[in-house]
């Protein structure tokens, strides 16, 4: 379990080391955006020397605007940026695991085999109780929240720049999109209503393993019990209604 647990964490540093190198070389180019581009100043007093030449002695009032960046640029940075901050998060706390998953396996001197195997019981109990697993588990749902954030910037300049590039890469993020949140909803949607009712009563002797989808990820736990929360509440307003909302 631990060795699955070191291998997940390289795997998500090294995509978020590229992933974040990636949006880092888009970030700078857009960063630039929110700034006046003194090529634009520098245009703009050449037209107005040339203005004052033509006209002669008269004078010319020159007033520069004031720059301010367009709702464009705005939304783009705000994107590409909050793609940029997820990606390093999920980078820190696979670090921070790291460091916990080293210090589980640390080796501690005992007395006994029985004090050994009691600190080892220990430990494992108490990384389930304090949800260590479930953290190491939900790390990649920083990483696909980078990708979405990175996806929607691009097609958000894509739109304003031109109607055919936005259309094939807005083709092609849909189905990554849709393939993705499908294998998050499809092992919850493939339970039967009947092995709903036995896991949420606790009977797991009474499933059946035949149809079991193996699309398993935090995403789809996510789902999962999202959708259970969603069906309890729902029962909960049917089944409990107040007396005075019942017709009589």
């Amino acid at each position: 379990m631990v060795k699955g647990w070191r291998d997940d964490i390289d795997t998500l540093l090294v995509f978020a080391g590229l992933f974040s190198a990636v949006v880092t070389a888009f970030v700078i180019e857009s960063y630039q955006w929110l700034d006046e581009d003194p090529a634009d100043t520098t245009v703009t007093l050449l037209s107005q020397l040339l203005l004052v030449q033509v006209n002669g002695s008269q004078s010319v009032s020159f007033e520069p605007a004031q720059f301010k960046p367009d709702a464009l640029s705005i939304r783009i940075n705000v994107f590409w940026f909050l793609s940029l901050i997820f990606s390093l998060t999920s980078a820190l706390f696979g670090l921070l695991c790291k460091q916990w998953v080293r210090e589980h396996e640390r080796d501690t001197t005992t007395r006994t085999a029985a004090e050994a195997l009691a600190l080892r019981q220990l430990r494992r109990d108490s990384f389930e109780k304090w949800g260590v697993s479930s953290f190491l588990s939900a790390l990649p749902i920083l990483l696909e929240a980078a990708l979405l954030f990175f996806f929607v910037g691009v097609l958000d300049l894509l739109w304003d720049r031109h109607l055919v590039p936005f259309i094939v890469c807005f083709v092609a993020i849909s189905f990554s999109a849709g393939l993705y949140f499908l294998t998050a909803l499809l092992p919850t949607l493939m339970v039967p209503r009947d092995q709903m009712e036995d896991i949420g009563e606790g009977h797991f002797d009474r499933l059946s393993y035949q149809f079991i989808c193996p699309y398993k990820s935090p995403q789809a736990w996510l789902g999962s019990t999202l959708l259970g929360s969603y069906q309890a509440a729902g029962l909960r307003l049917v089944f409990f209604r107040p007396l005075g909302s019942q017709t009589v």
